[in-house]
């Protein structure tokens, strides 16, 4: 989603469309939500559709690195860690915060739903500790280190670096200290505005250099659909 144009849509979109279609996935684009909470919207929207096994939510700001990661071959390793994977619905990443929002993998379930349904309704009535602007990564958060409805017992928190890494120019990392490198998933540039404050347009910068690295061929639509 997107509510304003940039120097980059081309860069982020054709990116984007490119490695859906390589791998069958349908994509879902939207440039008229109601800011950075309209990820949920957009998010209960398609879980109520029932298509899809798994969502993935990545921020505009980002490009797909490497475009041979398979979203299955990345839920399904990284569920291999836990004694009960079908008690996971949420594949999660911190970044020098505690969580980040730009790159999530939900499962398509009716507790993800009621998960939405509170960090929705935190916007407008903040949960305590909050304040009363609160984000939706701020709720999301709040909701599951406060586990009142066992989000705690539906979240896997992952390696940064294997979907959501950071270039070297924001150094905003996880406890692996990993930065974006050759052959990662994805680099996302959140907060470039503030690592990079001299530049007039910092995204713009980071999306010229990192698209240079990533293959524009066009590929083969597949036969695989359940995954978004």
């Amino acid at each position: 989603m997107s509510t304003f144009e940039t120097s980059y849509d081309h860069k982020s979109l054709s990116n984007k469309i490119s490695y859906a279609g390589k791998h069958g996935y349908h994509l879902e684009f939207d440039w008229f939500g109601d800011g950075y909470w309209h990820k949920l919207d957009m998010m209960e929207q398609l879980i109520a559709h029932a298509k899809y096994d798994w969502i993935w939510w990545i921020d505009y700001d980002t490009l797909i690195t490497n475009t041979d990661t398979k979203l299955e071959d990345l839920i399904e390793g990284s569920l291999a860690s836990v004694s009960d994977p079908n008690r996971i619905n949420f594949l999660l990443t911190s970044d020098c915060f505690k969580l980040n929002a730009g790159s999530m993998l939900l499962r398509s379930t009716s507790q993800v739903l009621a998960f939405l349904s509170r960090a929705k309704t935190c916007r407008y009535d903040p949960l305590p500790g909050l304040n009363n602007n609160p984000s939706e990564q701020d709720c999301m958060l709040q909701l599951i280190e406060e586990n009142q409805h066992d989000e705690q017992e539906q979240v896997l928190f992952i390696p940064q670096w294997k979907m959501n890494a950071f270039p070297e120019e924001i150094p905003c990392y996880d406890h692996y200290n990993k930065k974006w490198e050759p052959g990662m998933f994805v680099v996302h540039f959140a907060g470039a505005w503030a690592h990079m404050p001299n530049r007039t347009d910092a995204k713009a910068e980071l999306f010229e250099r990192y698209y240079s690295l990533i293959d524009h061929e066009p590929h083969a639509r597949s036969d695989q659909s359940q995954v978004l």
